[in-house]
């Protein structure tokens, strides 16, 4: 198992079904999720049907390996208490994203209440980001009054005035945070909102959510001892599958991340890096020596896989592509580095 590719937290206001969601991205035991001041981090294999599709035709003998992201719920975010909140929101800064979690679950539950509870939380992530920028701002301040020659502090200034003052408003240009690349941000984070349902409005689309889940009906389904049993009751429901079962995959691409793929003599191997990355920083997700000596990459693109069923048909007619350390990664590229080791 290689280092998970990133973390994403869970959070919401207290009772909203926190806890309830990691464990069904997690299957780790619910009682023990619910119990306070646990600090429950989990990591979790991200499902790739295309590295599945690559393990089967390059040599089932080799071991699939997928990539991991880990998932860390907070406590209960206070709609009284700003202070209790500090906590929470300190997690938050550990990671790559972010799911809120809204309560649709209590009867009567309307598109104007979830409104509200994603309009309160989106206030308490910017306020809570305008005191970090504020902090950085003093931080910056005194150091110009101990380096006035240093032409990089007067720019660091001026972008954290804009931030504290445009930060959550339409007119907020994100370049600004380029000038204190060390601040990290909890309002540009992705964030992903997801309503717990109940059985009652389980076929509610809301769309102040990302995705709806009746996470107390799922969870109790898949506590059920068998799959047969579980079959049976989803088809007494008039439902064919859970919607958990696609969640893994659907928060990680709405997390903003993708997976690239090896194969090797021993492996066919999913990696995860962040929508956008380079070639050269991919192959430091698989090793920091690779992208230290980077040389090129070959990649075949997830077509050309298909439509040739398998890389030494690729190889054969020249749909292998040599890209340089700017190559900017595709879901699903099949890629060798080619590379010099460093000297020792």
């Amino acid at each position: 198992m290689h280092p998970a590719v990133g973390t994403i937290a869970v959070t919401g206001m207290h009772s909203s079904g926190k806890s309830l969601l990691m464990s069904l991205l997690t299957g780790a035991d619910y009682a023990q999720l619910a119990r306070p001041q646990q600090n429950n981090k989990y990591s979790v294999k991200v499902p790739h049907s295309n590295l599945e599709i690559l393990h089967k035709k390059e040599g089932e003998q080799k071991a699939c390996v997928s990539p991991f992201i880990d998932f860390i719920e907070t406590p209960g975010l206070s709609a009284e208490n700003n202070e209790q909140n500090l906590h929470p929101l300190n997690i938050l800064k550990s990671a790559n994203a972010v799911i809120v979690v809204l309560d649709a679950f209590e009867a009567g539950a309307t598109e104007e209440l979830l409104l509200k509870q994603r309009e309160f939380i989106i206030e308490l992530f910017v306020e809570e980001d305008r005191r970090i920028a504020q902090g950085f701002l003093e931080r910056y301040k005194k150091e110009q009054t101990k380096k006035p020659n240093d032409r990089q502090i007067p720019n660091a200034v001026e972008n954290l005035n804009l931030i504290i003052d445009r930060l959550g408003r339409s007119d907020f240009d994100q370049k600004a945070i380029l000038a204190v690349p060390e601040m990290k941000l909890i309002s540009l984070m992705p964030v992903i909102f997801i309503a717990n349902l109940s059985e009652s409005n389980a076929n509610e689309n809301f769309k102040s959510a990302d995705m709806g889940i009746p996470l107390k009906f799922e969870y109790d389904v898949l506590q059920l001892d068998s799959e047969d049993e579980r079959k049976q009751f989803l088809k007494e429901f008039g439902i064919e599958t859970l919607k958990s079962v696609n969640l893994v995959k659907f928060i990680y691409e709405k997390s903003g991340f993708i997976t690239f793929l090896t194969s090797g003599d021993k492996d066919a191997t999913g990696w995860g890096v962040r929508k956008g990355a380079t070639a050269v920083e991919a192959a430091g997700a698989i090793h920091t020596d690779i992208a230290k000596g980077f040389v090129n990459g070959e990649i075949v693109g997830w077509e050309d896989y298909v439509k040739e069923a398998g890389l030494a048909k690729c190889k054969h007619k020249g749909l292998v592509r040599k890209v340089d350390k700017n190559y900017v990664m595709n879901d699903s590229d099949i890629v060798t580095f080619n590379f010099s080791p460093p000297k020792r």
